[in-house]
């Protein structure tokens, strides 16, 4: 079983609503170019090409699937309880962007899109400091899609020692930087050959290999540690994580039927669905997810952009095995991060600061 593509026009894209904290939003863009999903040019090796036809054929273990009659959604919990609210120097715009936690230290980064640079909070919320230099040299950043309508980025993966890898989208490549935050180096740069880049989004990384998805292409691009490229595999739409065996953890994520929203579990090595946890039907697009230490599974569920753009979103917590364990109502953005005890969930987006929740007890 191949993880469901959806047309380029249901792509929902990015409008800010300055000072409302319901914002319409695209965590990934979302195309289909072919039945496998993937881009024409965007796989070119027949190695790749062989992982789309291996994904088609793979069949999702039933007992993998629960149904919504026998996991039926609880009722959406009050509103979250907020810890604390807090903000940076005053930035050029109210943007921040895909929150991220350093496995070391615990504190809390926070991209300031378009003043490209990070924000660092400690987990009770004291700003420490901002972290970044603006520009396209060795070790500079740009966190923004340079386009008519700029769009803000900034993700960021941190490694067990504290180094990390950073998305930096408006210069087309990935860069490294080690626990002290020194510059290591960079790949990809523009190109629509394997190791390159039109609009790479995220990134994530296991510690063995650094995941890159690409807005543009629909590819999902595997890189070693050092930034050579190893494999690409097609990619649909949501945001990926990783589950307690290793495995991605994504969704169809945007433009389709409630009924149809779902989060997949995805071979890192082929590309193949493992399995498919339907998502109870609260709206048309899902952002996340994010995986806490248990393996529990985190997102947001918004309805259609088009038709709601600013109806508040319903947050998610499942099971490893796919169980909706509890939800709640939201009125924050799509990027986020959860706690790794998953006792608080941090969100980021079209403010000028990051908000901190207490998750309800399941």
């Amino acid at each position: 079983m191949s993880v469901p593509t959806h047309p380029a026009s249901t792509r929902p894209r990015r409008s800010l609503a300055v000072g409302v904290f319901a914002i319409t939003v695209a965590l990934a863009g979302c195309a289909s170019a072919n039945s496998q999903g993937v881009p024409s040019g965007a796989v070119p090796t027949a190695a790749a090409s062989a992982l789309a036809s291996a994904a088609t054929a793979t069949q999702t273990p039933a007992s993998a699937t629960p149904s919504f009659a026998a996991s039926p959604a609880p009722t959406p919990a009050p509103s979250l309880a907020l810890l604390w609210e807090k903000g940076g120097p005053t930035p050029s715009q109210p943007e921040t962007w895909q929150p991220a936690i350093d496995p070391v230290s615990g504190s809390v980064w926070v991209a300031a899109s378009f003043d490209n640079v990070f924000w660092i909070f400690s987990p009770e919320g004291k700003y420490l400091e901002s972290w970044g230099t603006p520009g396209s040299g060795d070790g500079q950043l740009s966190l923004s899609i340079h386009e008519q309508n700029p769009t803000p980025r900034g993700s960021i993966a941190f490694v067990a020692d504290g180094g990390f890898y950073v998305a930096d989208s408006g210069n087309l490549r990935i860069q490294q930087f080690d626990k002290d935050r020194h510059y290591v180096r960079q790949f990809g740069g523009f190109g629509h050959t394997d190791g390159k880049f039109t609009r790479p989004l995220q990134v994530v990384t296991d510690g063995k290999t650094v995941y890159v998805t690409d807005d543009d292409q629909m590819n999902l691009q595997a890189f070693d540690m050092a930034g050579k490229h190893l494999r690409t595999l097609p990619w649909t739409y949501g945001g990926i994580a990783f589950d307690k065996s290793g495995r991605i953890v994504t969704t169809n994520g945007g433009g389709v039927a409630p009924t149809d929203l779902a989060v997949f579990i995805i071979d890192p090595l082929t590309g193949q669905a493992l399995a498919t946890y339907p998502l109870p039907p609260l709206g048309r697009v899902a952002f996340g997810p994010a995986v806490d230490r248990t393996g529990d599974i985190f997102l947001t569920i918004y309805p259609d952009f088009d038709t709601a753009p600013s109806a508040p979103g319903t947050g998610v917590e499942l099971g490893p095995t796919g169980k909706v364990i509890r939800t709640w109502t939201t009125d924050a953005v799509e990027t986020f991060a959860v706690a790794p005890d998953g006792k608080a969930i941090y969100y980021g987006g079209g403010w000028p600061y990051i908000r901190k929740y207490a998750l309800p007890t399941p």
